[in-house]
């Protein structure tokens, strides 16, 4: 059963396809990548994908990597293996191991520096964080579902990766029957 406020409106007709892609990409545990004009309820489905998952119970961490200053990114998405830096920022988990277990819904990938796509290339193969101060590894299993713009960031490290399966919102033009 469905929590009050989750109907999707156009679930039986002009979504009716996005939906059964959210149901299938949901009962698995692969990363998903979801298109879509803005304000076509990406996020929304993004939601829907990890409440119908086994993952429902677990986190689910929104990171939009447009609001993160470029400088900052690492430190805010891994936490920080500096004690100096954690106190002041408060980062002593970064975003991604917050969401150990559960679901991370990633916006703006192409604003990742490339030496952090590659941090989170490893987290993705390893399914762990590792710390080069401490010389110390935590386990952080994470399901990425990531928002695309196709223009900006197919050409970002991590789109192979984290949109071997994509789900099309299609725009409400083409949707008629949901009008």
């Amino acid at each position: 059963s469905e929590p009050s406020g989750s109907e999707v409106v156009g679930a039986g007709m002009g979504l009716g396809r996005v939906m059964q892609e959210v149901r299938r990409f949901a009962a698995l545990d692969d990363h998903v990548a979801i298109e879509g004009g803005l304000g076509s309820g990406r996020t929304f489905i993004a939601r829907k994908v990890h409440g119908l998952s086994a993952r429902q119970d677990r986190p689910f961490v929104e990171i939009n990597c447009h609001q993160i200053p470029q400088g900052q990114m690492q430190e805010q998405l891994f936490g920080s293996d500096d004690p100096a830096v954690s106190q002041h920022m408060g980062l002593k988990k970064g975003l991604l191991l917050r969401a150990h277990g559960g679901t991370v819904c990633l916006k703006g990938i192409s604003r990742i520096p490339k030496d952090v796509q590659r941090m989170m290339t490893e987290l993705i193969s390893g399914k762990e964080i590792r710390y080069i101060e401490k010389k110390e590894r935590i386990k952080c299993d994470v399901r990425f579902i990531t928002i695309i713009d196709r223009e900006s960031d197919c050409e970002s490290l991590l789109f192979a990766t984290l949109a071997s399966a994509i789900i099309t919102i299609p725009p409400l033009k083409d949707r008629k029957e949901d009008i």
